[in-house]
């Protein structure tokens, strides 16, 4: 005898309903989600960071530990151009300082004149190739801040056809704040010196205008970061290796103790310049310029430095060191090294 047995269908969206399981809006945007790359974006996998030395940790041209006067559009932690228009500043970086429960590395600004002007710390970013490396879509820029002037701020710009996207100012009167600000990059022809993107967090207008400022006003942050999508993440902290291998597609600088060798030996063509090769330790982006203090050819004071970019992958410098007069016997071997404490550095920053 067959038996047939029938059963009512069951609808599945309705049971996982009745489960009432929580999932909140991240994991309800994960279940939303179409595609693995969705998923992929969602919860912040792989490096996220667009700002290079976010923790303000690498800092080759000096300590700033203590308070150091600043000029305008110059480098002193890794990858940071400093903003001084009208007034005077000073600038250290802070360790260990706690801000919502943890303890942080701080940039901190402070004027040291009274005058209308601006001040703050900037980061390019270089282009991908001939694009913006956001011009996918939306990317978001967070930091926390705090400041004494009611006019600091982030600054969005982008070079070659965007100019100022995207302004969010401190509110926070003293107390620290976390900044979030999200914006969406238009096509751009990019011929700005393969510079992208512009990031201010500073004290000025929307549109980088000066300000009343008044000696002893200052500006703090910690975290920066840029990524992509609508949403800002926590903080990627990446080894120091690591950050300080990104530093130094920019800017390599080379501590020498006394009579430290910076080339092994190098060989004289004319009677005051030797021939030189240099390695650096990752690929330059551009050289752009070298210095040095008591940099000496065996002992000879240099006073030329004249280097280009070779290899295969840009991680040679080739070229000469001269020294005044005509010191030295031509075919002969020297050493480059320096008497005293000294330094060599291979700028290559945009």
């Amino acid at each position: 005898m067959t038996v047939k047995v029938s059963k009512p269908a069951i609808n599945v969206r309705e049971e996982l309903a009745d489960l009432k399981k929580p999932t909140g809006i991240a994991g309800q945007a994960m279940l939303r989600a179409e595609t693995p790359q969705e998923q992929f974006q969602l919860i912040g996998a792989g490096r996220r960071n667009l700002i290079i030395n976010g923790d303000f940790q690498v800092t080759q041209r000096g300590d700033y530990s203590s308070n150091t006067g600043v000029s305008q559009n110059t480098y002193y932690i890794d990858r940071w151009k400093h903003l001084v228009q009208v007034v005077t500043a000073q600038i250290r970086r802070d360790n260990g300082v706690v801000i919502d429960g943890k303890p942080m590395s701080v940039f901190r600004m402070e004027a040291t004149s009274s005058a209308t002007g601006r001040m703050g710390i900037r980061q390019t970013v270089e282009a991908r190739g001939t694009r913006c490396p956001i011009e996918d879509g939306p990317a978001t820029l967070s930091v926390w801040m705090r400041s004494t002037n009611p006019n600091a701020c982030l600054l969005f710009y982008q070079y070659s056809g965007g100019g100022y996207i995207g302004h969010k100012p401190y509110t926070g009167r003293g107390e620290w704040q976390k900044l979030s600000l999200t914006v969406e990059a238009s096509p751009s022809a990019l011929t700005h010196s393969a510079v992208s993107l512009e990031l201010n967090f500073g004290i000025h207008t929307a549109a980088n205008g000066n300000v009343s400022i008044t000696s002893g006003d200052y500006i703090e942050i910690a975290q920066p970061q840029l990524e992509v999508g609508k949403v800002a993440t926590p903080f990627e902290h990446r080894s120091y290796g690591e950050e300080l291998a990104l530093c130094q597609r920019y800017y390599v600088h080379y501590d020498l103790a006394s009579y430290q060798r910076l080339a092994a030996t190098s060989y004289c063509d004319i009677n005051n310049r030797t021939q030189v090769d240099i390695s650096l330790p990752v690929p330059l982006r551009s050289y752009v310029s070298a210095g040095h203090t008591n940099l000496t050819i065996s002992g000879q004071a240099v006073n030329g430095v004249n280097l280009t970019q070779t290899g295969s992958n840009g991680n040679i410098l080739t070229g000469n060191l001269t020294c005044p007069g005509t010191p030295l016997t031509v075919g002969t071997i020297y050493q480059i090294y320096t008497i005293g404490a000294g330094n060599f550095y291979v700028n290559g920053e945009i």
